[in-house]
């Protein structure tokens, strides 16, 4: 962000003040000359920055003491470096010996390799046919048999990721009837 002020000779940013710890901030003075200074808002974040929206103030602090505190808003959306489309998987009604077959998109900024898919609760009733090598985005086709055990679930599954200490999750909505 460019910052220009036209005034006082000697009007300067003193201070920075951020209540995410993701973000830090870099102030450059780009030039200063009769009156005006302009300059350069740098924002970052860290790499522990959650997935989602961001939507903070921060407040940069000058010497004016009439008005020391200017709020400024940082607002945007965090995209994971691999995501899971879609994040709900809705199987629908199936009887107990049912298979039925869905699909998911996993999708990364570089090629990564998925390891594996289970469901911990069904390990037995989920099949994810899965690539032998590391692409951007994989297309993984996921078989579901339905046990005899009638009523309403909501499964998570677990995406293993090739490297990546953390899985990925997803959740997997069925009905087994009679």
């Amino acid at each position: 962000m460019d910052i220009a002020y036209a005034g006082r000779n000697d009007w300067d940013i003193d201070n920075i003040i951020i209540s995410n710890r993701h973000l830090k901030a870099t102030l450059e003075q780009v030039s200063r000359a009769a009156g005006t200074v302009n300059y350069k808002l740098t924002m970052k974040m860290d790499d522990q920055v959650p997935a989602g929206r961001i939507r903070d103030m921060i407040t940069i602090v000058t010497n004016d003491r009439t008005n020391p505190n200017v709020p400024l808003m940082v607002d945007g959306i965090i995209v994971p470096d691999i995501s899971i489309t879609p994040a709900v998987v809705s199987v629908g009604s199936v009887t107990p010996g049912q298979t039925t077959l869905k699909q998911i998109v996993v999708k990364g900024r570089k090629p990564f390799q998925i390891d594996d898919i289970d469901c911990e609760d069904m390990a037995d009733c989920f099949k994810a046919q899965l690539a032998s090598a590391a692409r951007p985005l994989h297309v993984v086709p996921i078989q579901f048999t339905a046990p005899n055990r009638p009523g309403k679930f909501t499964e998570e599954l677990i995406v293993k990721i090739h490297g990546r200490p953390e899985p990925l999750r997803l959740s997997v909505t069925f009905e087994i009837v009679n």
